[in-house]
């Protein structure tokens, strides 16, 4: 116990901001980290006053975390894609994945001639604008070579023809249209487009099961091919039940009832890919909604949404 009062430059030997009262210092050899007080717990959010309350107790969570940062001769690097109005992350998901021990860093593939070489995962968040052709051959490049992608789209009427076709190479591509659910029991009440779709038994959502909830508003269907190469294996992670269906002419939209020209059927939100070739893995996840990463939409799963994107990035 150090009072700051007595020494108040003792923490310059571990951090260049002064801990607040209450907060940690974990230490082993010259690796140090911080615990602040204010991580030692969790707080629910009221939107609609934006006023906090203690909701859990994370002493554990955070001491582990930081434990297992100073122990470790390497954190992995996870890169986000910019130059595309891509949608940032939530500081809540933000926290979360850097409480994993995993690095955060921006990367503009426009002016780096390829993803570097330390990346762990690079991940493309909800791009309004499409990736060019040379971004498009870096990220395979990458990809080929043992890379791991993490993919959110959105819909949107601007063509991405590139994106579109580095998601082809793994036998993955997006219909057209939004996809509401005719089965009250999978979307969020009075909201038939607030998707709550069953989790499919895969190592990428690790131990999460069909009865865990996560909320995935404004979702499209994913094809999944087989017409692509032997050595690529996907399978779904997120899927509707088999009364939803879809609706294209969104100009136009007068009612979210079904109408005889929808498309009904089960359909795919989440996909996860691998490709085995002379002993490299590349791995591919992609969801077709960024919404999944809002943090309102996580608070109203208890945390769900964000349990499966921790999940997904581990594997």
């Amino acid at each position: 116990y150090i009072d700051p009062a007595v020494s108040p430059n003792f923490y310059a030997s571990y951090t260049d901001t002064a801990p607040s009262d209450g907060s940690i210092i974990v230490v082993s050899g010259n690796t140090s980290k911080v615990v602040s007080s204010s991580d030692l717990y969790q707080y629910d959010i009221d939107y609609s006053t934006y006023t906090q309350t203690k909701s859990a107790y994370d002493g554990e969570g955070q001491l582990t975390s930081a434990i297992d940062y100073v122990t470790s001769d390497t954190m992995p690097k996870l890169y986000t894609l910019t130059g595309h109005d891509e949608a940032s992350l939530s500081d809540t998901l933000t926290s979360q994945i850097e409480k994993e021990n995993i690095d955060i860093e921006e990367l503009n593939l426009v002016t780096s001639e390829s993803v570097p070489d330390g990346a762990d995962c690079l991940m493309i968040n909800g791009p309004q604008k499409d990736i060019t052709a040379d971004e498009k051959n870096r990220i395979l490049s990458y990809m080929e070579n043992g890379g791991h992608v993490l993919i959110f789209t959105d819909y949107t009427e601007t063509d991405m023809p590139n994106l579109a076709e580095l998601l082809n190479n793994y036998g993955l591509s997006t219909s057209a249209g939004l996809i509401f659910e005719g089965n009250s029991q999978y979307y969020y009440p009075g909201y038939p487009s607030y998707l709550i779709p069953r989790i499919q038994s895969a190592d990428a959502v690790g131990s999460m099961t069909s009865k865990d909830l996560v909320l995935m508003p404004y979702a499209q269907n994913i094809n999944i091919s087989d017409d692509v190469r032997s050595t690529v294996s996907a399978q779904p992670i997120l899927q509707t039940s088999s009364k939803s269906y879809i609706k294209t002419d969104l100009k136009n939209l007068t009612t979210t009832e079904k109408a005889s020209g929808d498309e009904e059927g089960t359909f795919t939100v989440g996909a996860a890919v691998t490709e085995n070739y002379n002993d490299v893995e590349t791995k591919l996840v992609y969801f077709s909604s960024s919404a999944i990463l809002d943090e309102n939409m996580n608070q109203a799963v208890s945390g769900g949404n964000y349990e499966l994107i921790s999940n997904v990035m581990s594997w």
